[in-house]
């Protein structure tokens, strides 16, 4: 069986964003600034001591930034992408389906059968069929992949 990469990574990131409580842009980068600012409050060590504490957090939030810049744009993609499937027509029924299979304990790790289970679940509280709650999922990753600007090599014939 073939290992679909950008399927496990899609899903990594919308499970990272329920994890985080489904934050807004808003709040997400209320939350960052916090961060940052809570670690520029502490001092760093510059050879000599500090002599410019405010060139020392410049430094701080440029670490925490480069940090989770990877987390960031995952983040930021999964609510635009969020914010596009609220746009389309059949869009509260893909949510729903995102609630309902990726946001459910996002911080327990998935086991074998975890995804089926959901799916098989989904499809009777939605209601939708089983194919139509895996079209969806493969919608919403899909949209997540352009948000994020992955590389989907069958686009291009590679």
């Amino acid at each position: 069986m073939k290992k679909d990469h950008l399927r496990d990574y899609a899903t990594h990131a919308f499970r990272t964003y329920a994890a985080a409580g489904c934050p807004t842009y808003d709040q997400l980068r209320q939350k960052l600034i916090d961060d940052i600012a809570a670690q520029s409050a502490e001092p760093i060590a510059v050879k000599g001591g500090i002599s410019k504490p405010t060139e020392a957090a410049v430094i701080a939030a440029e670490r925490a930034i480069e940090a989770r810049a990877g987390e960031l744009s995952d983040l930021i993609a999964v609510i635009q992408t969020i914010d596009q499937i609220g746009r389309r027509r059949d869009g509260k029924q893909i949510l729903r389906c995102l609630e309902l299979v990726y946001f459910v304990e996002p911080t327990k790790e998935l086991e074998p059968g975890d995804i089926s289970a959901r799916v098989i679940k989904a499809s009777m509280e939605i209601p939708m069929s089983e194919r139509s709650v895996y079209y969806s999922l493969k919608e919403a990753r899909k949209i997540f992949s352009e948000e994020r600007g992955l590389n989907l090599c069958s686009k291009v014939g590679i």
